[in-house]
């Protein structure tokens, strides 16, 4: 399980240098994203779906490094690396100092193009899908 305190001090404004105005938290199956502002951190859960393996801190870092490097080579100006959580000696939590206790992929945050609710429906899907499908035919009958 991830450590509770990792997930309540990302979501505070106050965790981060560059200080956001808010947090928004996004959490899926397998990460919290905390966008702070222009800035995105990705904190991979700690759980085994048996496809993928995030149960320890090793395996974590070594997911985000490969999130990183895998994603750079499409968007160079959009992932700046994998950052440090780390805890102090009091036990706070706090972003590139301490005791290493979780990593992060950070990134800038991207202009969101559609509305969510457009993007999560499933017409939608589909639809792009066709118009996708419907250019490969082409292309393929031009040679293209």
């Amino acid at each position: 399980m991830t450590d509770p305190r990792i997930v309540a001090a990302m979501s505070r404004p106050d965790f981060y240098p560059h200080r956001p105005s808010s947090v928004e938290v996004v959490q899926t199956h397998i990460s919290y994203v905390f966008i702070a502002g222009e800035l995105v951190y990705k904190l991979k859960k700690a759980v085994d779906f048996g496809f993928l393996d995030f149960t320890t801190l090793e395996k974590r870092r070594e997911n985000c490094l490969k999130e990183v490097n895998l994603n750079r080579r499409l968007a160079p100006d959009t992932y700046l690396g994998v950052a440090e959580i780390g805890e102090g000696e009091n036990g706070e939590i706090v972003l590139g100092a301490g005791r290493t206790v979780e990593y992060a992929v950070k990134m800038k945050k991207l202009p969101k193009l559609l509305p969510q609710p457009l993007m999560q429906s499933k017409r939608m899907f589909y639809r792009l899908y066709l118009i996708w499908q419907h250019h490969h035919k082409i292309q393929k009958s031009y040679n293209i």
